[in-house]
């Protein structure tokens, strides 16, 4: 899967902001690589957002009980979960990660 950020340059900093990813936004000062910082609060972004969906899960199946309703709930997170754990790409691509001055 890929995420495309983009990046300006605002002062001395970089800047890369993810606008598939609201929230998902970080900065490099002079010195630091930006596609390094850009991808670790992207994988910290992924990794909240794959939280808050399985305690939503969670919340669902504790207010059902057993029955249809409960597997397919059960099956979906399954699902969700397994996608997770597929590999990933985070790359962000090299166009992508030019300054826009």
């Amino acid at each position: 899967m890929r995420y495309p950020a983009v990046v300006t340059k605002e002062g001395k900093n970089l800047l890369a902001d993810f606008p598939t990813c609201p929230g998902c936004h970080t900065f490099a000062p002079p010195g630091l690589d930006i596609e390094h910082e850009a991808k670790e609060a992207l994988e910290l972004w992924l990794e909240s957002h794959l939280h808050e969906s399985v305690k939503s899960y969670a919340r669902q199946l504790r207010r059902l009980g057993p029955g249809r309703e409960r597997a397919r709930v059960l099956k979906a997170l399954r699902d969700h979960l397994a996608a997770a754990r597929t590999p990933r790409q985070l790359r962000v691509p090299d166009a992508a990660m030019r300054a826009r001055r």
